[in-house]
Order: structure tokens, then C-alpha cells, then sequence
């Protein structure tokens, strides 16, 4: 991350994020390195891919969708 200058801030959420995309929904488990492949299509980029995880997990985890939007406004 020191190497393509992102500052601690950007590192916090990209940490915070990579976290959150890797926690079980439920007996799911979605998302894991191997799903990571470096793809340029739209809908199969790495970060499509890790955010759609992300909001599966909040929509999961918190009912409100106020905090789950506040959450997601990155």
C-alpha cells in the first residue's frame, strides 16, 4: 500500500472492507481468495466482487437500511 501511496485513511476502510467480505453469511462463505482473479469484466472485477459481499453481509447483519447506507457510503 506504501508503494502506491494510499494514506492511512484509504487504508483503514480498504483493511476494514477486506474484513468485512470475508465473513460467513450465515453457512455461507461467498467470497474467498480464489474468487479473487484480477478480471476486467464489469461485473467480475475483484471490487465489484468484494463489495457485493460487503452490502450481502450488512443487509445480513443490520436490518437497518439507514446505517447499512451510511455504512456503504464509501
Amino acid at each position: 500500500m506504501h508503494n502506491h501511496n494510499i494514506t492511512a485513511p484509504q487504508r483503514v476502510l480498504y483493511i476494514s472492507g477486506m474484513l468485512l467480505s470475508m465473513q460467513d453469511i450465515g453457512d455461507e462463505r461467498d467470497l474467498s481468495i480464489e474468487n479473487l482473479q484480477g478480471s476486467q469484466l464489469e461485473n467480475k472485477r475483484d471490487e465489484k466482487l468484494i463489495i457485493n459481499q460487503i452490502e450481502e453481509f450488512l443487509k445480513h447483519k443490520i436490518k437497518d437500511e439507514t446505517k447499512r447506507n451510511l455504512m456503504l457510503s464509501f
